[in-house]
């Protein structure tokens, strides 16, 4: 007997870091995800959890870790297993019940991009792994991310949501964000995945915000969404960029990469080298053609990667 699980890739369009410190975020869930296949092994004396985890139809992490104790007899990255056996413990102290029924299990995991790219490979992997251990996935995620948990929501969502972080938990709402002007918009991969916990770490640490701040930041994400005309939605770009650079006091991603481009550049998420968005006056061809100059050749149309 199997059972399957599935979550969707997500990106951060507006709100990033700041949405740690409660601002409004925009956030869309991806057509490319993961699924997850649990499949019950024959009754074993030492039942294992026989672990595969693949990618575009690749293998990239395999381990065979013992249940009773779970300890690890066989794996291709003990870092990955280890931080794997940490989430498994957090799921059996919520779920007290959860692999102690004896049973070996053969655990595939299928993601349709690279783990690398920064679309939420891990809290995808969180989400599937707390429905089968039929755990609250935002509970499980307060214990192993210092995150705000918008990638858990966007991971389950049907559509774009507005998210915000609140003393009295999330906040989100279901919005249309489908720009007239969308085949003006792509996604790209930088190159350089970033750690999002230590970008957040080091954010918490280091930067100081105010109400106002916060304040400014949710205001930017709804003129992002709301924008009727490109124009529009380039001013917003730029004015968001411009606004986190100063709080990070780090280059804006057009002036360290792109200063020629025809258009805005906005770095998704934590800045430094995961996915950007680039919008442009002119057609997607071109925006193509100028990244592929650069040597960026990991490229999305709006319509091919947003699920909206």
């Amino acid at each position: 007997m199997s059972t399957q699980y599935h979550a969707h890739g997500k990106l951060l369009i507006s709100g990033e870091y700041l949405v740690l410190r409660g601002a409004r975020a925009l956030a869309v869930p991806l057509k490319v995800g993961q699924w997850m296949e649990i499949e019950e092994l024959p009754v074993q004396t030492n039942p294992v959890l026989d672990w595969r985890a693949v990618e575009n139809d690749r293998d990239w992490f395999s381990a065979v870790i013992s249940i009773p104790g779970l300890a690890i007899s066989q794996t291709s990255d003990p870092v990955i297993s280890g931080r794997l056996i940490r989430v498994i413990r957090i799921l059996q102290e919520l779920n007290a019940g959860f692999l102690k029924d004896h049973t070996g299990y053969r655990v595939t995991t299928r993601t349709s991009f690279a783990h690398t790219w920064g679309l939420g490979s891990s809290s995808a992997l969180i989400v599937n792994l707390a429905r089968w251990a039929k755990i609250d996935p935002f509970e499980l995620n307060s214990y192993v991310s210092s995150g705000s948990g918008y990638d858990v929501a966007a991971a389950i969502s049907h559509g774009p949501i507005l998210y915000a972080k609140t003393k009295f938990g999330a906040k989100i709402s279901q919005v249309r964000f489908s720009p007239s002007f969308r085949d003006r918009i792509c996604f790209a991969y930088l190159g350089n995945k970033q750690d999002s916990g230590e970008s957040l770490d080091l954010f918490n640490r280091q930067v100081i915000t105010s109400e106002r701040d916060v304040g400014t930041m949710g205001a930017m994400t709804l003129r992002l969404l709301h924008a009727t005309t490109l124009g529009d939605f380039l001013k917003v770009m730029a004015a968001h960029e411009l606004f986190l650079s100063r709080l990070l006091r780090r280059k804006r991603i057009k002036e360290e990469f792109f200063p020629d481009f025809e258009g805005e550049v906005k770095s998704l998420g934590a800045w430094g080298g995961d996915f950007f968005m680039t919008a442009s006056p002119n057609p997607a061809e071109y925006i193509k053609s100028y990244l592929a100059d650069k040597g960026i050749h990991v490229v999305f149309g709006f319509d091919d990667l947003i699920l909206s």
